[in-house]
């Protein structure tokens, strides 16, 4: 069975076959500002960087944004430091950016981020899927804000159906699709 490994050992070492199985469908959940999305895109650069294909739709936070969290990622600096004045004032710090934005350069990231419906958000992984040989995985951040103006059911019930729909296409594609989903309960 084809796994795609997250690149994170202690998860990795706890997941069935080494990885996400493809045809999975992962739901990753937390309440607000629990690093849902963080978690998501680090698996999806550790991913890439393997050179596997990764499609990332985000429906809460423009490309740009999750570049800048990428960039972060990959060369340590803060995220809340990269900005034109790095680049005009700080050369430790450019240095290391210029070389992250190199490194993502090669990394075969695919960012959809004004893609809010089921529809678009399927046809638009099917095509990619079509374009890449190689099996990759699949970010979908996050579940609420995906709509179904063809389900006219309650809010919760359509969410439901979202999943249903994300399990079916990662069994299409053959490939891990992960779900960020936010979850709001009041502590116990």
């Amino acid at each position: 069975l084809l796994s795609i490994p997250t690149q994170i050992p202690e998860l990795d070492e706890r997941l069935a076959y080494g990885g996400f199985a493809a045809q999975d469908f992962i739901i990753i959940a937390a309440r607000s500002s629990f690093g849902k999305t963080a978690l998501a895109l680090q698996i999806g650069m550790n991913v890439s960087r393997t050179g596997k294909p990764v499609l990332i739709c985000s429906l809460e936070m423009s490309g740009e944004k999750l570049f800048m969290r990428n960039l972060a990622s990959v060369t340590g600096v803060p995220h809340f430091k990269i900005s034109p004045w790095t680049f005009k004032h700080d050369t430790y710090t450019s240095g290391k950016i210029l070389n992250g934005i190199s490194h993502l350069q090669n990394c075969p990231i695919q960012v959809e981020d004004r893609v809010h419906e089921l529809s678009r958000v399927c046809a638009i992984a099917r095509e990619w899927r079509r374009r890449h040989a190689e099996p990759g995985l699949v970010i979908v951040d996050y579940l609420q804000l995906v709509k179904n103006k063809h389900d006219k059911r309650s809010r919760q019930e359509e969410v439901a159906g979202i999943s249903t729909e994300m399990k079916r296409l990662a069994q299409e594609l053959n490939v891990p699709v992960i779900g960020v989903s936010q979850f709001n309960r009041a502590p116990a």
